[in-house]
């Protein structure tokens, strides 16, 4: 008696089978909704992303074809930024008074590539070149520190043009040279060399994004 009970209460074989596929469905309807919400936020996100991200690989292949794939120590190129240490642009880089000229001629050549290229060149409307200025708590060395600081980034700015007078003569009004306020915490062995993106590049990414919202 117990035993036909228990075979009662079992599911039958074809009933398993139905549950088991009922299953499989829902699982893969759960998926399937999970995959279309997670497409729907990164293909928006990638549309933004797209036209930074190809300014900056082509920025990187400029910088490549000059210095080659391993770059020197000291030349780092992040989110729009040309970061290149003291040690590379001076001759002496205790000093700051002297930019070695072999090496001005060679980043020269990375910007006047960039510069020349029309394409990237509707991407920015500046290039601004930052000395960093650790700030303290005293005022008036603030200001005494400015001064040497935007003397520092001015006389780079001028090695460029030296190296590459096609630069001054065609594109000067692309370039500008600042101190830059930084965290005393923060290094000021670097200058930077800072590509400001103009509207140009906005409104690509706006058009990228035209097809989610039309």
């Amino acid at each position: 008696m117990a035993f036909g009970r228990l075979k009662i209460m079992m599911p039958q074989p074809g009933h398993m089978l139905g549950l088991i596929l009922m299953g499989v469905l829902l699982l893969s309807a759960l998926l399937y909704y999970r995959e279309v919400k997670v497409q729907r936020y990164l293909e928006p996100s990638l549309a933004i992303a797209q036209p930074r991200i190809e300014f900056n690989r082509r920025i990187r292949q400029v910088i490549e074809k000059e210095f080659g794939s391993a770059r020197p120590v000291g030349l780092i190129f992040s989110a729009n930024s040309i970061f290149v240490e003291d040690a590379l642009i001076f001759r002496d880089p205790a000093k700051r008074e002297v930019p070695d000229p072999a090496f001005m001629a060679r980043l020269s050549q990375v910007f006047l590539s960039i510069l020349g290229d029309p394409e990237m060149r509707l991407q920015f409307d500046l290039i601004l070149i930052g000395t960093s200025l650790p700030l303290s708590p005293h005022v008036q060395m603030n200001r005494i520190k400015r001064f040497e600081m935007q003397h520092i980034a001015e006389s780079i700015m001028d090695a460029l043009y030296n190296a590459e007078p096609e630069i001054e003569k065609n594109y000067k009004n692309y370039f500008a040279s600042t101190a830059i306020p930084v965290l005393r915490t923060k290094s000021d062995k670097w200058v930077e060399f800072r590509i400001i993106p103009n509207e140009h590049l906005h409104t690509e990414m706006i058009k990228s994004l035209e097809k989610y919202f039309f």
